[in-house]
């Protein structure tokens, strides 16, 4: 069982090629008794593949998929559900992940785990860390959306050396207490980089005006930082401070999403955008996809012609042969994250400005 999903754990689900790859994925619940029936739902969805691997592959050759994916099953305890749960099953692999945001219910079986849902969830979830703070008592939160789950480990909470909680420490503005700040400071950001190479998410920082200064002239360059928000909220709870906060970080969130469509202006000027479904294909093909935006729902049953440059597109998803997919769009995606670009997914309509057949398009780097 793991906590959590970063875009490398994504990339490296992406390269685990073997015949059936079983993915299962939930939304789930934190709190009971609604978390009760979370064991139910996902009984019915092992009911599910068992039926659709046996009458595929046969009993006897189904076998071992089906221990290990009970096996699974077994080791969750759903009293510590979070928001999503993912169970990805092949021969060679077998592992359970616990995310903080929202999943689509689905049983896939492929060649490949069924990783759309994950990459769509960590761009559109709004999924983030929250960091307060406080020289008695500075906080890491994991945000999704209003709600702020606090972090209790990787060394925090900090406090600069003298300032546990009654300490009266930093209440004057002397040297000592800006060299204490600074070295808490610096101890915060070590943490926060070795979190953010894990977990792709931004970060909002919270604070009083004098302690946002000292964060800003010693690490803040370091971190993508959303939003920084003046205010000490010393008393407020964790249910408190998201609720208060949120509709601010909620805006930055938009305003951050608004740049795609500036970036797709841009880059139709220097002739580095294409629009079509082949020449997208290709552009992931050759590892030249910096942005890849589509249209949430968009999905494409394709075949591939001979050479891998050519599509096409077919009438039903239920697909035989090698060169054929289910969804070419996950492919594409897989081609992007594989060569280190990124994939935004847009709203239905966003893209008919820009579109040609169908509502996606390629930010190229050259």
């Amino acid at each position: 069982m793991k906590y959590g999903i970063t875009k490398e754990t994504i990339k490296q689900l992406q390269q685990l090629k073997q015949y059936p790859s079983l993915t299962i994925t939930l939304p789930t619940h934190r709190t009971s008794p609604d978390n009760e029936k979370d064991a139910i739902r996902l009984k019915n969805f092992v009911s599910e593949a068992q039926t659709r691997l046996e009458e595929t592959f046969g009993k006897r050759e189904s076998a071992t998929l089906l221990e290990k994916l009970n096996e699974q099953v077994e080791a969750i305890d759903h009293q510590y559900n979070e928001d999503g749960l993912v169970i990805c099953i092949s021969e060679e692999y077998a592992e359970t992940y616990r995310l903080p945001y929202r999943l689509p219910e689905r049983v896939a079986i492929d060649d490949n785990f069924y990783t759309r849902d994950l990459v769509y969830a960590l761009n559109r979830d709004k999924v983030y860390f929250l960091l307060k703070l406080d020289a008695e008592d500075t906080n890491l939160y994991l945000g999704r959306r209003e709600h702020l789950y606090q972090v209790t480990d990787y060394g925090f909470p900090f406090a600069i050396d003298g300032g546990a909680p009654g300490a009266n420490i930093g209440k004057d503005e002397t040297q000592a207490y800006r060299d204490e700040m600074g070295k808490m400071l610096k101890e915060v950001s070590s943490v926060l980089t070795k979190l953010e190479q894990q977990y792709d998410l931004s970060l909002v920082v919270v604070g009083i005006e004098r302690n946002l200064g000292y964060w800003n002239e010693t690490v803040g360059s370091k971190h993508n930082v959303l939003l920084t928000i003046d205010g000490g909220y010393t008393k407020h709870s964790a249910h408190e401070l998201g609720e208060l906060l949120w509709p601010q970080i909620e805006k930055a969130f938009d305003e951050k999403r608004a740049e795609v469509f500036e970036a797709i202006s841009v880059a139709k000027g220097n002739s580095q955008l294409v629009s079509g479904l082949d020449e997208c294909w290709q552009a992931s093909l050759d590892g030249r996809v910096d942005t890849l935006v589509v249209e949430t729902d968009l999905s494409i049953p394709a075949e591939v012609s001979e050479d891998g440059r050519q599509l096409t597109v077919l009438a039903s998803s239920k697909v035989e042969g090698e060169r054929a997919f289910s969804d070419i769009i996950d492919e594409m995606i897989e081609n992007v994250l594989a060569a280190d670009g990124q994939v935004v997914f847009v709203d239905k309509d966003d893209l008919k400005e820009e579109q040609k057949s169908y509502p996606l398009v390629a930010i190229t780097r050259y």
